[in-house]
């Protein structure tokens, strides 16, 4: 889906380990900000879930132009790397990945097209 009305959507959730949750954050936000810096990124943002919800997630969700942006950025030795530090911080099988295709809203809150 290539249009200029649509971006690629990555969405990651998980749970850290006990005692981890400062540590995957702030991997999460060294992943995101290598990813700033790559052709093709829009927007990303660091997930953690409420305290009072009782759930202990979080994650990340980021915007791309298209697909084979992320998968390309995805696949360097540096997000590899990252990515396996992350996995060692969260508890086993937590780690779920989903990719969309969101079409752009009416405020465009995206970096521009």
């Amino acid at each position: 889906m290539e249009t200029t009305d649509s971006v690629y959507v990555r969405l990651s959730l998980m749970r850290p380990r006990r005692g981890e949750r400062e540590h995957a954050l702030a991997l999460l936000d060294e992943l995101i900000e290598f990813f700033s810096l790559q052709p093709g990124y829009l927007d990303a943002y660091t997930l953690a879930s409420p305290e009072e919800d009782g759930r202990d997630e979080i994650g990340r969700l980021t915007l791309w132009r298209e697909d084979r942006d992320a998968d390309r950025v995805a696949t360097t030795p540096h997000v590899l790397s990252l990515r396996a530090d992350l996995l060692r911080c969260v508890e086993d099988g937590s780690d779920v990945e989903r990719s969309f295709h969101a079409k752009i809203g009416p405020l465009g809150a995206v970096v521009a097209l």
